[in-house]
């Protein structure tokens, strides 16, 4: 850049003008550098992820959203292992025997990659559940079994009705249970403070699920929330590793990360939450259980804690904070039953057609 070819600006001499650009030149020099290397930097993780199947996911660096360095009542590394959900049930704190699970089967397996949160209670029709355990364990090989643990929820406070459940479990996955890749628990009467007639829907089901979260966010690195009714597909925990893993590579460190990934839009299951991150959802769950449903909580959460800003914006940056991926994972089986039966009254339709056409 030759002197002759720049301009001083009015007011300035010829030697100011110089110097004004080459400084402007530097720093935008500097700033595609900087943009070089972050795009270099985000393609061989990239690369890591894309080429290494295996990648676990303690190799890249959790970011909180929230930005705070620990959650109010996460548990010392010595006392993780025990339910804490006491912690964020103040009425709990007189009843020493409420703090402690009812029934809790166990053979302590923790720092798995990822834990699913299967809730459950009595059907007063057919149960889904031995199918929905069936199809989970079907679809993972053998190394995505040993790094997941699968924690069945019995949110029922009858004993009686608790050993029928835990039966049918151990009937049908008595050797899952003992390699320690399912845990079942169940709470203490105590837990929901109202008689169960007098715990509505919503309210119970924010509670079991703040419970079981409880127990398990310091067990995995990260936490899937499913329910008793699903069917998945094969080779789901690897497909939401590698979209977290995608996640984290690309996150930009100067806007906050994530803090749901969403791999089934029409329903609770599927939702995938950073271990560490828990504590601040439970609490605010455990202060809103008897107002609104789960996922109308979980977009409230994000609005009023996460986003820090007007309802606009923070509609706009809804897909950081809770990315869907493409694809549904999940489908609950009376979804499932119901296409088949439209399929095959579509079908008989079309076979009578024909027959008539024929005539």
């Amino acid at each position: 850049m030759s002197r002759a070819s720049l301009k001083a600006p009015q007011g300035f001499s010829e030697d100011q003008g110089y110097e004004e650009a080459t400084c402007i030149f530097k720093i935008r020099y500097c700033n595609c550098i900087l943009i070089a290397t972050i795009i270099i930097l985000a393609s061989y993780r990239l690369c890591l992820i894309v080429w290494d199947p295996q990648l676990n996911f303690k190799q890249l660096p959790l970011r909180n959203a929230s930005r705070l360095t620990q959650a109010p009542g996460l548990l010392p590394a010595e006392n993780r292992d025990k339910t804490a959900a006491f912690r964020f049930t103040p009425h709990l704190l007189d009843i020493v025997a409420s703090t402690r699970p009812a029934y809790l089967r166990s053979q302590g397996r923790t720092g798995v990659s990822i834990v699913l949160g299967v809730p459950t209670m009595q059907r007063r029709k057919q149960s889904y559940l031995r199918s929905t355990l069936y199809n989970l364990i079907e679809h993972m090989h053998v190394a995505e079994q040993n790094e997941t643990l699968i924690i069945v929820y019995i949110g029922e406070t009858n004993g009686t009705v608790i050993k029928r459940i835990v039966h049918q479990i151990e009937l049908s996955f008595g050797a899952h249970i003992a390699r320690g890749l399912i845990d079942i628990i169940a709470p203490a009467p105590d837990y929901y403070r109202d008689s169960e007639e007098n715990v509505s829907w919503h309210s119970k089901q924010n509670l079991d699920i703040a419970y079981l979260m409880t127990y398990a966010h310091s067990k995995g690195t990260y936490y899937v929330q499913l329910e008793d009714d699903i069917l998945t597909k094969r080779d789901f925990i690897t497909t939401m590793r590698k979209f977290a893993l995608i996640k984290l590579a690309l996150a930009n460190p100067l806007e906050p990360s994530w803090f749901v990934l969403d791999f089934c839009p029409s329903s609770l299951a599927g939702k995938l939450f950073k271990g560490a991150e828990l504590p601040y959802l439970i609490t605010y769950m455990q202060l809103f259980n008897k107002d609104i449903a789960m996922l109308t909580m979980l977009l409230h959460f994000i609005e009023h804690t996460l986003c820090h800003s007007d309802s606009l914006d923070c509609q706009r940056d809804m897909p950081k904070y809770w990315p869907h991926f493409d694809v549904s994972l999940f489908q609950h089986i009376g979804t499932f039953k119901q296409k088949l039966r439209m399929l095959e009254i579509k079908k008989a339709n079309n076979s009578e057609t024909i027959k008539s056409n024929r005539d």
